[in-house]
């Protein structure tokens, strides 16, 4: 029997040898893609990276001093990548923000074996409101800014740091906002020091000739980090911990 039209799939495939299920969506053509995206072509697998096994060494560290590291996943989308650091790294607690209310729905329900809070709403430089544009992107690649055609809360990284517990440790920060790095890093952004790897998606690409990155590399020149282009995604491994 045919799928209908707006029906949820279940994807299975196998990763590290065990077989993973997802959700998503037969309307939806890139819950397909970001799936095949994250796990069978790896877009965030460090194995080849250097920095890698000082990763691995702090993540171990942390878990033997009874530390909980935290995973921020930021443009969670269906939380493809959330499940797929899940895998990597066990025990990890996780944070993940996604403005839009059905991503949000799957997000949950991919995630339901998972210690993860889902919070829905923007990743922005404050807290506060922001607007979701659902008419002009694909649920993959809907943007958030001043406006748009549904409003979202806004949320900051120090608020978010704020409600961690003491044994709650920054591990990873991954953000793909869809552009909205360039207002994420502009002001005060000292919590980029907090985070051992940031793993970004930039959008000059998409977004031509508005020096969208331009905040983000001014703001993490302040600090020590490797920076390291794989895809479409910039890995930063902090000397701070890693080194």
């Amino acid at each position: 029997m045919e799928p209908s039209k707006n029906s949820i799939l279940q994807y299975e495939f196998e990763f590290e040898s065990k077989i993973l299920k997802m959700f998503g969506r037969s309307w939806v053509k890139s819950d397909h893609d970001i799936i095949a995206m994250v796990f069978l072509q790896k877009m965030f697998s460090m194995e080849r990276m250097a920095q890698n096994k000082n990763l691995i060494q702090y993540f171990e560290n942390l878990i033997t001093h009874n530390y909980t590291p935290i995973l921020i996943d930021a443009g969670a989308n269906i939380g493809a990548a959330s499940l797929y650091f899940n895998k990597i790294f066990s025990n990890l607690k996780t944070i993940a923000i996604e403005p839009d209310i059905e991503n949000s729905q799957l997000l949950q329900r991919n995630l339901s074996e998972y210690d993860v809070e889902v919070v829905q709403g923007a990743l922005s430089n404050k807290d506060g409101i922001a607007y979701l544009d659902t008419e002009n992107f694909d649920p993959i690649a809907y943007r958030v800014g001043l406006q748009g055609d549904i409003e979202v809360k806004a949320h900051s990284i120090p608020s978010i740091l704020k409600k961690l517990s003491p044994t709650d440790k920054p591990f990873i920060l991954k953000i793909d906002i869809e552009g909205g790095e360039d207002l994420l890093f502009s002001g005060e952004n000292n919590w980029i020091n907090e985070f051992p790897l940031i793993i970004i998606e930039l959008h000059d690409w998409m977004i031509p000739f508005e020096n969208n990155s331009q905040n983000f590399y001014k703001s993490i020149s302040n600090y020590r980090f490797d920076l390291i282009t794989q895809g479409e995604n910039t890995f930063c491994f902090n000397h701070r911990f890693l080194k």
